[in-house]
């Protein structure tokens, strides 16, 4: 610990501040926890009185010694005790989430509330099923080595994408960690020239990406969060392909390879947005002669089923 940075007075410096706080603990007498980085605090609230801090300080007592409020312990004898408690119950009480947690528990059974057991939560619970509809803006082009004539830039191009979001959020590494498989529709129809003539690009797709995404709680209902996703084959095109409107010109057909995507958003409870960016795609996998630009930026909103 950096001592520079230690008040050298014994006693809290007040502030108002608007926290979101986490109920650990909710009975008679509920106990709150706030935490940002290494910075924790606890707060209690018995019965109709106001909220209030418990009190804990570090603070340098000069002698290169660091000495400690622990002021939290006589509030909890004065304000939360049970009639048959003795001193030594909150003589040696940390400041900490499990000793504090243990103490509320057990005096609010003594006041003759029964303790709720812990809740686990379900498969369900860790399981987020969203639809996600959003718009895409997609563009491409395509560059033959061998007849440089035929190559041509489709543009860029908004259309519509829509997708079903399946999420399983991992139950270690306090839930912040989920993986995801969504399943999602894009669509593009362009008219691009070249050196011969006119082409037309029709490209449909049905593409499951699999990723991992991690959160950041700003509170109980909002968080953001950071997505990588893996687009492996096969995809279905449904027949999409590049048609050339001169004499004697095949088509060539759409087969795309794999491909990586990233993604940053936010959620409030059941919504959220994101935006996600498919860079340098090659859809004419089936072609050593053909090479392709395209590039996808999706704007997402999702809609959080249960």
């Amino acid at each position: 610990m950096d001592m520079d940075k230690l008040s050298k007075t014994r006693n809290p410096s007040w502030s108002e501040e608007r926290l979101f706080l986490k109920v650990l603990m909710e009975g008679k007498a509920t106990l709150f926890y706030y935490s940002e980085n290494l910075f924790v605090r606890f707060f209690c609230k018995v019965g109709d009185s106001t909220l209030e801090q418990l009190i804990f300080k570090e603070y340098y007592a000069g002698n290169n010694e660091i000495a400690s409020n622990i002021d939290f312990r006589q509030q909890l004898w004065m304000e939360v005790r049970c009639g048959d408690a003795d001193i030594s119950q909150v003589e040696n009480i940390r400041y900490s989430k499990n000793d504090l947690t243990r103490y509320f528990k057990k005096y609010n059974s003594c006041m003759g509330e029964k303790p709720e057991p812990e809740k686990k939560r379900s498969f369900t619970n860790m399981f987020n099923l969203r639809i996600t509809p959003g718009i895409t803006s997609t563009s491409i082009s395509v560059r033959d080595i061998v007849t440089p004539e035929r190559s041509t830039n489709f543009g860029s191009k908004t259309g519509f994408r829509i997708g079903m979001e399946a999420e399983y959020i991992l139950p270690f590494m306090k839930k912040k960690w989920g993986l995801v498989a969504e399943p999602s529709f894009i669509y593009f129809k362009a008219n691009g020239t070249n050196q011969l003539g006119n082409a037309t690009i029709d490209y449909q797709s049905l593409e499951i990406p699999f990723g991992v995404r991690h959160y950041f709680f700003l509170n109980d209902n909002m968080n953001i969060f950071l997505g990588a996703f893996l687009i492996i084959n096969p995809r279905i095109t449904f027949d999409s392909q590049i048609l050339f409107d001169y004499r004697y010109a095949a088509p060539v057909i759409v087969k795309t390879k794999g491909s990586v995507a990233f993604g940053a958003g936010m959620s409030y409870k059941r919504l959220s947005l994101e935006v996600r960016y498919i860079p340098g795609r090659e859809i004419l996998g089936g072609y050593p002669n053909w090479f392709t630009d395209c590039r996808i930026i999706s704007y997402v909103v999702g809609y959080r089923l249960f």
